[in-house]
Parts: structure tokens; C-alpha cells; sequence
């Protein structure tokens, strides 16, 4: 079976390299001397004393910000396209987010994309003083307001129409960042469809199998098409709504169940896939890089 190309991205496995500067480096460099068109960042600003979350991710695992970590991985590299995966946008201020973002655009030459998500984790907003059950109205109206921050030079109102003085950043970013929106329930799809520039469900693609022809209804809904608009697709795990594993990732030498996964998605009609190393019992930087290059091998071979 031949499957037609699709934007491939390395995700980076933070939690097993670290923040070493030098080692972050050599990641990225090598990630883009292989050919890969992203690199992915995840999103957690702390993490809690026992296991929360649908990682199920501890105060132990590093998870480096994935704003400054994109302006350095810019620093590190030419070409490679620099997205985050996802922000819980609702837990951030709007302005100083599209502010950051829009520094990281300029920095990486117009090659920052944003991924931007409600949250599944009430912990995470407990600690920050957040109202949990809010997250969804919030980020509705967080994500209109971030593409006119972007486009207009002066602003005169907040996200939630309140007047103010005529404010606007500097330097705008070319054109608006493109705005992806991860996560599998029905609000979130309806959301994605109506206000998202692309859809990360990453995850497993048996899971995104069940839902994606009512994705792809909503689209229609919307009128958009279901043909051209960007999926992302991902080596994931399935899980319980608890977040208990139930489905682990393949051993990393069963190259066939690998590739039935990257055909499942394929089949699905992902335009981006995102591989993970990370969960694979590697240790270092050099093991993830030949890990992933197992991966790109192994897509020219389906």
C-alpha cells in the first residue's frame, strides 16, 4: 500500500532530555537535518505531588515552556516549522500570550504555529486560582480575540468586549499565527471546526476512527471542507476517561505494528503526523534521533 505524504513532525520527548541547552540543541538540529517539517512541544506548567491528568504526569517529569523553548529551538535551527502542542490557553493572560507568541514568530522568521487546548486536568487550575468549569467560554473568546491582537495595529477592547485604551503589539507577527485546537469531546470538535486553522487529536487513531465522520460533518456545518482543512495524527495510547492506560505503545522493534499505526492514520486522511519517542525506554538524545529516523524510514516504506 502506497500512502501519499504527509507533514511529519518529531514531538519532543521533554520529559526524557531534559532543558540541557546543549542537548535541546543537538535534538533540534538533528531533528531538522533528517527532513522533518515540525517539531512539536507539549504544554504542562507544573505538575502535581501524585500522578493527574491524562499523561498521568508528576511534579518529577520536565516539562520546559513551550514558548521559550520554541524561541530557542528557533535560535538552533533554520527551517523547521516550531508548534506548540497544546497551550492550555484558558490558564494563560491573552495579551501577554499573544505578545510571546507573536515575538516567537518574529524571532523563527515566521515559522511559529500555535496549538492551543481547555485543559483536562482540574488540578492544574485549582493551583492557579481558576475557575475549571469557565475553560470553554474562555477560550472562545480568547481565540477570535488572539487573531485580531495579530492583525490590527491598534486594539480598543478586551476579549470580553470591555473598552479600553487603543493598545496594539509590536512586532505583529506577517500574517495571524495559525491557531490549532487538540482534544476529542464533542464541544471541543464543534469548537475546532468553527474556530480552529487545524485539528490535533494526536492520541490513538482508533480513538480519532469514532469521531472524526462527526468532525467532518461539522466542518460542513461551518463551510469549510473536510477535504483540505489540517488533522494531525500522532503515535499515542488510548486511555480511559480516568487516565488509565489501556492500550501501550508498541515495543519500538515491532516495526509492523508501527506501520499499521502511521497506515491507520493515513487511511484516516491526517495531513500531519507527529512522531513520539518519548515512552520508549530511550535515554538519550542520540537514541531519540536514530529512533526517529527508524520512523521516517519506515514511512517511505508503506
Amino acid at each position: 500500500m502506497t500512502i501519499p505524504e504527509m507533514c511529519t513532525g518529531a514531538i519532543f520527548p521533554s520529559r526524557e532530555i531534559g532543558s540541557d541547552p546543549y542537548v535541546v540543541r543537538n535534538y533540534a538540529q538533528g531533528v531538522e537535518k533528517m527532513g522533518f517539517d515540525f517539531i512539536l512541544a507539549h504544554a504542562h506548567p507544573f505538575g502535581t505531588e501524585k500522578p493527574s491528568g491524562n499523561n498521568r504526569y508528576t511534579h518529577q517529569d520536565c516539562f520546559p515552556d513551550p514558548i521559550p523553548l520554541s524561541a530557542f529551538l528557533a535560535a538552533c535551527t533554520e527551517k523547521v516549522q516550531l508548534i506548540t502542542g497544546v497551550v492550555v490557553l484558558p490558564q494563560r493572560e491573552t495579551i501577554l500570550f499573544a505578545q510571546q507568541a507573536a515575538d516567537v514568530d518574529a524571532l523563527s522568521n515566521g515559522r511559529y504555529q500555535v496549538g492551543v487546548g481547555v485543559g483536562s486536568n482540574p488540578n492544574e487550575f485549582a493551583v492557579l486560582g481558576l475557575d475549571y468549569s469557565q475553560r470553554g467560554k474562555k477560550i472562545e473568546q480568547q481565540i477570535p480575540f488572539l487573531r485580531e491582537l495579530w492583525t490590527h495595529p491598534l486594539v480598543s477592547h478586551l476579549e470580553d468586549g470591555t473598552p479600553v485604551e487603543p493598545f496594539g503589539l509590536n512586532p505583529l507577527p506577517k500574517k495571524s499565527l495559525p491557531i490549532w485546537i487538540g482534544g476529542w469531546a464533542p464541544a471541543v470538535l464543534a469548537r475546532a471546526a468553527k474556530m480552529g486553522d487545524g485539528w490535533m487529536p494526536m492520541g490513538d487513531p482508533e480513538d480519532v476512527k469514532a469521531i472524526i465522520p462527526d468532525f467532518r460533518k461539522q466542518l460542513k456545518k461551518n463551510e469549510r471542507d473536510p477535504n483540505t482543512f489540517p488533522i494531525m495524527g500522532g503515535w499515542g495510547r488510548r486511555f480511559s476517561t480516568d487516565g488509565t492506560r489501556v492500550r501501550p505503545l508498541p515495543d519500538r522493534t515491532n516495526l509492523d505494528a508501527w506501520r499499521d499505526m502511521l497506515i491507520q492514520w493515513r487511511e484516516l486522511g491526517v495531513s500531519h503526523i507527529g512522531l513520539r519517542t518519548s515512552g520508549l525506554g530511550l535515554k538519550t538524545v542520540d537514541e531519540h534521533l536514530r529512533q526517529l529516523e527508524t520512523w521516517v524510514k519506515l514511512s517511505h516504506t508503506v
